[in-house]
């Protein structure tokens, strides 16, 4: 089967993924301000949270999984991003967390961040 040029063009749409990057750095710099402010070190930035009601998407959700981009695009990014973070000193790793209603979401787990300072 013959590669398309929609595909193709896809593939080389750098400057597309550049700006989901973006927008992925200044979520998850937001919530590692939001935890470090609230004296929290270690924590997960989830894409789905349990409630009284049940489990729900989180706005973080609609970012990691947005439509904007292909799969294989977003998967590009969401390496270069966390490879990113981790290049930075951070302990981070992509996680699961059980959010009750057998639902699991996707997070990104940062450890201990206090010791990205003290390296």
């Amino acid at each position: 089967m013959l590669v398309t040029k929609e595909e193709l063009k896809d593939w080389l749409n750098e400057s597309a993924r550049k700006r989901y990057e973006e927008k992925l750095e200044k979520y998850i710099d937001e919530s590692i301000k939001t935890n470090a402010l609230s004296g929290k070190t270690t924590f997960d930035i989830c894409t789905g949270k349990y409630t009284p009601d049940g489990s729900r998407k989180t706005p973080f959700y609609d970012l990691w999984y947005t439509n904007e981009l292909s799969e294989e695009n977003r998967e590009v990014v969401h390496k270069r991003i966390i490879e990113k973070y981790k290049s930075f000193g951070f302990d981070v790793k992509e996680t699961t967390v059980d959010c009750g209603w057998h639902h699991s979401y996707f997070a990104l787990e940062f450890k201990n961040i206090d010791k990205v300072i003290k390296n």
